[in-house]
């Protein structure tokens, strides 16, 4: 996130804006690249350089425009092997924000945002059929209204935590417009 902020205020800067800024951007992004690439093992970003589990945000770098395709394409490569919600062997297209415990013990849930974050950055990446895969998989956690949990049980189709949970349908949002033909296509 560090680097896409970055990024934007660079351009931002190059448009005419924010001339009294007397920040180096462009040293301040390269060196946020590069603290990327230490956190990088076997190609792929993990939580850092001495944290070698994946965190399903990271998936965001594709989203993002982060410029090293093959960066992007190995975490979120990663993310879907590592993070996937399985019920028995099957993938359910539901991800866990990651796996490690936390004050609230081992996560035992799908965090719905991430199904639409990793749905997201799959199109981005021009894995449209994937994407669409996982966003149909997680569509079955709308209850009646169309409305989203925070958290899904896929092996018992429960919706758990917050209720309904904004974050999940702005990702729901950017996810279906992701996966979608441009509008000049279709009008």
């Amino acid at each position: 996130m560090c680097w896409a902020g970055l990024e934007r205020l660079e351009r931002i800067r190059q448009a005419g804006q924010l001339a009294s800024l007397s920040l180096d951007l462009a040293g301040a992004r390269i060196r946020a690249a590069e603290a990327l690439l230490r956190a990088s093992k076997g190609g792929a970003v993990r939580n850092g350089p001495t944290d070698d589990s994946y965190d399903a945000s990271l998936s965001q770098l594709a989203m993002l425009g982060y410029p090293n395709r093959q960066l992007c394409e190995a975490t979120t490569t990663q993310i879907v092997s590592q993070l996937g919600v399985r019920n028995g062997t099957a993938a359910t297209g539901f991800f866990y924000r990651y796996v490690r415990e936390d004050d609230f013990g081992k996560p035992e849930s799908g965090f719905v945002i991430c199904s639409f974050w990793i749905a997201q950055a799959l199109a981005r990446l021009g894995r449209t059929a994937e994407a669409k895969e996982i966003l149909a998989g997680v569509l079955t956690a709308a209850n009646g209204l169309g409305l989203f949990s925070e958290h899904f049980l896929p092996a018992t189709q429960t919706q758990c935590g917050n209720f309904p949970q904004a974050y999940s349908h702005v990702g729901l949002i950017n996810a279906a417009f992701a996966v979608s033909p441009p509008w000049s296509e279709v009008l």
